[in-house]
């Protein structure tokens, strides 16, 4: 009786430390490889891009544990975070936060998904 007592309080104690999945704001594309200005012959639904806004893009900004640095192409006092192909922005009050990235769908792979 033991057991089962104990097993049931380590399921609850995970099930209570888990975090839960929270909801997206923001938009998404279908497009092809070239994210701007694509040739004319390119395969245009291999890749899909997302731009998250409001808290989810709080959050990845600020898991992503590189130094920011000052938003050159919006020059408004915005910082910016990138990792490889991810970029994140946080507006100069802090209060306004973006994030880019697209994923190539056949190779399971995130991609660019902003211009600048």
């Amino acid at each position: 009786m033991r057991t089962i007592a104990t097993i049931i309080f380590l399921m609850l104690h995970l099930v209570a430390g888990a975090r839960e999945y929270q909801l997206l704001t923001g938009s998404y594309s279908i497009g092809g490889k070239t994210f701007y200005d694509a040739p004319d012959n390119e395969p245009n639904d291999p890749h899909i891009y997302f731009n998250l806004t409001g808290p989810a893009a709080k959050d990845l900004f600020e898991s992503m544990k590189v130094k920011p640095f000052r938003d050159e192409c919006t020059d408004d006092g915005s910082f910016t975070k990138r990792i490889k192909e991810m970029q994140c922005t946080e507006s100069a009050d802090r209060k306004e936060h973006r994030c880019w990235f697209g994923i190539d769908v056949k190779k399971q792979r995130i991609t660019n998904g902003v211009v600048c």
